[in-house]
């Protein structure tokens, strides 16, 4: 609960004159925020929610991934097999924090941790 009135403070700080505004909670629900100060769940007297198709794999880290990587701009960190991968802090790409080399061969990746608003049909669509 603290998650959604923090989000829903940042939003409404960022507010322009705008009427309503709509916001997504750290759990994925959209909110509309109106410049009076008050909300609403934007689904609120609908019949039926938005679904989402979405993968239903569930993945798992490695056993062989024992080097943590965290970002220094945001809340995320990935896992590493250092028998297999290589990074360093990015040299090549400004956006990013990290690129990462596979070992004997050429593959590359790169670590670019940014807070961004999305709407979570686009974020669906993009992951699919």
């Amino acid at each position: 609960m603290k998650k959604l009135i923090l989000i829903i403070a940042m939003a409404m700080i960022t507010m322009t004159s705008y009427a309503v505004q709509k916001a997504i909670t750290d759990k994925g629900e959209e909110v509309l925020l109106y410049d009076n100060g008050t909300w609403r769940f934007a689904n609120e007297g609908k019949n039926k929610p938005t679904e989402f198709k979405y993968n239903k794999n569930k993945y798992y880290k490695s056993k062989k991934a024992t080097f943590p990587l965290k970002s220094k701009k945001n809340d995320v960190m990935v896992w590493l097999d250092p028998k297999k991968w290589s990074f360093e802090k990015s040299k090549s790409n400004s956006e990013a924090e990290y690129q990462f080399l596979l070992k004997g061969q050429d593959l590359h990746g790169l670590l670019i941790a940014e807070a961004i608003e999305i709407k979570v049909e686009t974020l669906v669509n993009i992951a699919h």
